[in-house]
């Protein structure tokens, strides 16, 4: 293969239309360049794949990280690179010259550097159109543009590299092959490296500036000189204009946040990225320290007292207890904050834990002072841990959330079957469960009812979200006695929030009439598990009143 290229010796043909079958003598200049046309697809395939694995994270503290935010991403990258692919193989044929190509690089790293700014006016605008429809419109908005630049890089060099068409199937077999081993290569480093160590602007600025720097190189080295002057000085027009961009994309999350605090009194402590989803931690007024995973709130602590100031911290310890008195041995599925499995060990219960994010661990015990001397912390996925462990336990809680919802694969009945191994004859499980009782939105709380119903003889369920609240806490217990303690336990008033103590006394009288759901939802399985397609709805609920309590500090 020998590209085009005006610095190797041709020659010279009367034919001006066909300059790509002119034999060419090789030179150290067309070497070198053959050198950066290959690097080109591996570049390109790289970044395509890296834009879209690090799409997730831009867009879910609006959207989460649902089988729709991946749906979306995936189909806005699949239309890009089509409409790319059809528009780079056109234009290739109108221009005949790598210079534009690389003018096509560039422009794709200029609409890269400005998705940190475009995303808060973007998805604010699209997350009023809800959760499928909002996350669709969200990434087109954002990754469309540089997505469908990318995608015209093979097909134009395609056409670069066709000299002779009695090779066309070759060529274009090497240059996909170097796209797709790009593609590898963005998706490894991306997901098992960029992602749990940089925050999102940090990547996207170095796919950026690598995408800048390979046309820079083309300009430099390959293109005539006057034309490359002017290309230099648009990149240093460009370099000074997103100078005060960059310089705020490292700016410590304090400097972000002051700002914000100044006409909200929310101010921006601490943000972690990791493999399962973007942290943040935030304080309100100074007093109440929050964990938001994604965009929606996971606990959050009084700083004075150190208490949590969430019910479902109380709720679930209350209500396992109540039914099993006598257990100390507890198995804490999630860690969140730390609070229940800390609450658990201060009353004398042997404690395991389990967290699939060894982020979230340092997070807690950073920012919200848990303190793991004492508990048996295991990273790992919880569905790994229940199948391998031989331990049995009193009482299990499972309070595992992404975002805004309990993991699919945590709620199915052959987990609940597993989980049933680990209780001993008297133990029970306690799940916090976020869900309606509101007509048309029970689907979650119905199903995840006859899902427990087929693995457990008694199945009870608390709540105090009315009747027609879209979205809430709802706890479930699910033992193999049939139990009936007639009340709770007492609330211990000095280690509860004050405001909390008088709902949560109050507990009991808002045990839910499970047997009138008994005719709809599904039995949820690992082959069939619908459960985040019919609650999305109240999904959108939640994330709207979180929008309109944080805006654009989500982003």
């Amino acid at each position: 293969m020998n590209p085009q290229g005006r610095f190797s010796q041709k020659v010279k043909i009367k034919d001006k239309d066909q300059p790509f079958v002119e034999q060419r003598r090789k030179t150290p200049a067309s070497a070198r360049l053959r050198a950066l046309l290959i690097a080109t697809p591996l570049v390109s395939g790289a970044a395509v794949m890296m834009i879209e694995l690090l799409g997730t994270r831009i867009i879910s503290p609006y959207f989460g990280v649902s089988l729709y935010v991946w749906t979306s991403l995936i189909t806005v990258t699949l239309v890009a690179l089509a409409a790319g692919y059809w528009w780079g193989g056109h234009i290739a044929d109108r221009k005949k010259s790598a210079g534009f190509l690389y003018v096509l690089i560039f422009l794709a790293g200029i609409f890269l550097l400005l998705i940190p700014e475009l995303k808060k006016t973007f998805l604010l605008l699209s997350s009023h159109l809800g959760l499928r429809l909002g996350s669709l419109v969200g990434s087109f908005l954002l990754f469309f543009l540089p997505l469908f630049l990318l995608g015209a890089v093979t097909p134009y060099l395609v056409r670069l590299y066709a000299y002779d068409l009695g090779h066309i199937g070759k060529v274009v077999g090497h240059l996909y092959a170097i796209s797709t081993a790009g593609s590898f290569v963005g998706t490894i480093l991306t997901g098992f490296f960029f992602i749990p160590h940089f925050r999102n602007e940090s990547i996207l600025l170095f796919v950026s500036a690598t995408l800048m720097a390979l046309s820079l190189v083309y300009w430099l080295f390959f293109q005539e000189k006057k034309r490359a002057s002017d290309l230099l000085l648009l990149t240093l027009a460009v370099s000074f204009g997103v100078a005060s961009l960059l310089g705020r994309l490292y700016a410590s999350p304090q400097q972000q946040a002051a700002k914000v605090i100044n006409q909200t009194r929310l101010r921006l402590v601490a943000e972690e990225n990791s493999a399962y989803g973007q942290i943040k931690v935030i304080e309100a007024n100074d007093r109440i320290r929050v964990l938001v995973l994604d965009g929606l709130t996971q606990n959050a602590v009084d700083l004075l007292s150190g208490l949590s100031v969430h019910e479902y911290t109380y709720a679930l310890q209350l209500i396992a207890r109540s039914y099993n008195p006598k257990g100390r041995t507890a198995l804490a599925i999630g860690l969140g904050a730390g609070t229940i499995p800390s609450e658990l060990r201060r009353d004398g219960f042997m404690v395991d834990c389990v967290e699939i994010n060894p982020v979230m661990a340092k997070v807690a015990e950073k920012y919200f002072g848990f303190n793991p001397a004492g508990i048996n912390l295991f990273i790992q996925d919880a569905r790994y841990f229940v199948r391998n462990c031989q331990k049995k336990y009193d009482l299990i809680f499972l309070d595992a959330f992404n975002g805004d919802s309990v993991p699919e694969h945590l709620l199915s009945l052959e987990m609940f079957s597993d989980l049933k191994r680990l209780l001993r004859p008297s133990g029970v499980l306690s799940i916090n469960f976020f869900g309606s009782l509101a007509p048309g939105y029970s689907f979650g709380t119905s199903s995840l009812s006859r899902t427990l119903r087929q693995v457990f003889a008694q199945v009870v369920a608390f709540g105090n979200p009315p009747p027609n609240q879209i979205g809430g806490n709802i706890y479930f217990l699910a033992t193999d006695e049939q139990k009936d303690p007639g009340q709770l336990i007492e609330v211990d008033q000095n280690r509860c929030f004050p405001p909390l103590y008088e709902s949560l006394s109050r507990l009991w009288e808002h045990k839910i009439d499970l047997s009138a759901m008994s005719s709809s939802g599904l039995i949820l399985t690992d082959a069939y598990n619908p459960i985040s397609f019919y609650d999305a709805s109240t999904r959108e609920k939640v994330r709207e009143g979180m929008q309109l309590l944080l805006g654009k500090m989500l982003l």
